[in-house]
């Protein structure tokens, strides 16, 4: 956590002096350059404020599992589901500022982060109940926002079961979905482990393939113990870390070298490989790059294996 929260305030720096080639570089060239930049600009500001609210909930996640990891009350499936619910933040944040993406893309997965999150207040607000005319003023809202991308040039292909929300949002040639599919970004973004999506939604969802895993029963015991959670969550969130800092290094161009050594040398330390074999010694900068071996000492996942 301590690097990551330095990472960020170096990230900081970084952004400010706007190095070339990176991804804010490349973004505030195409915004600069277009006849709505005032509105393009806004969307980008918004969206480096919604970057630090996700980067805040991030290490409120990260806390909370440490905190269960180290308490003396047997925690098996929080630390899981936990850790599951951070993946999906730090996720967002490497699928929104994505550097390898157009910056014309960029733009549309920014504008469709705050698009869903106006229009999820109606659908919120009809969960709820309809109060005092809120619907209406959700409403407003919406198409207030529809305007808005539309002015800046934004081309939006409302739902086939609404039309007041929105599937797509295109600019410049560049399309995405509003949505995010965390599912398929768990599989772009995070180099070795996308396993571990599945096993925290096992744990998110009650499957009952996941349950006997952790959770025993008053006649049996649970498949995994505590230490083989602690190391599967521990191994997960270092990989979430080296997607994020990538991320950082794409969009500011931080350094992150020393950071994705340190994640390292804990992964190494945490899974114990056999380091008297070229097979099981994998240097930080290959690490991700080829089939990786499990470890000898290290626990081989059996346990969140089905049947």
């Amino acid at each position: 956590m301590a690097d990551s929260a330095a990472l960020m305030s170096r990230a900081l720096d970084a952004h400010h002096d706007n190095l070339p080639g990176t991804g804010f570089a490349n973004l505030s060239a195409l915004i600069s350059a277009d006849a709505n930049a005032s509105i393009l600009g806004e969307i980008c500001d918004v969206s480096l404020e919604f970057l630090e609210r996700l980067i805040r909930m991030c290490g409120d996640l990260a806390t909370s599992i440490v905190v269960l990891m180290e308490s003396k009350e047997p925690t098996a499936v929080s630390p899981m589901a936990l850790e599951r619910v951070l993946g999906e933040a730090v996720l967002r944040v490497c699928y929104i500022f994505d550097a390898k993406i157009p910056p014309a893309r960029m733009l549309v997965r920014m504008a469709a982060y705050q698009l869903e999150a106006v229009e999820d207040q109606l659908k919120t607000t009809e969960a709820f109940g309809d109060g005092i005319g809120e619907v209406e003023i959700h409403t407003a809202q919406i198409h207030e926002m529809h305007a808005l991308l539309a002015k800046a040039g934004f081309e939006r292909l409302p739902s086939k079961r609404r039309e007041v929300f929105t599937a797509s949002l295109s600019f410049d040639g560049q399309r995405d979905n509003v949505d995010m599919n965390a599912t398929d970004a768990y599989k772009h973004y995070v180099k070795v482990g996308q396993w571990q999506w599945a096993t925290g939604s096992g744990a998110i969802h009650s499957r009952g393939w996941f349950l006997p895993n952790v959770v025993g029963t008053h006649g049996e015991p649970p498949m995994s113990s505590r230490d083989e959670i602690s190391v599967t969550v521990a191994l997960s969130i270092l990989e979430l870390a080296d997607s994020f800092a990538r991320a950082a290094e794409g969009f500011t161009g931080v350094d992150i070298e020393g950071v994705l050594r340190g994640n390292h040398q804990r992964r190494m330390g945490l899974s114990s490989p056999d380091l008297s074999t070229s097979k099981q010694a994998v240097h930080y900068t290959d690490y991700g790059t080829r089939p990786q071996p499990r470890s000898l000492d290290g626990s081989s996942g059996a346990s969140f294996r089905r049947a």
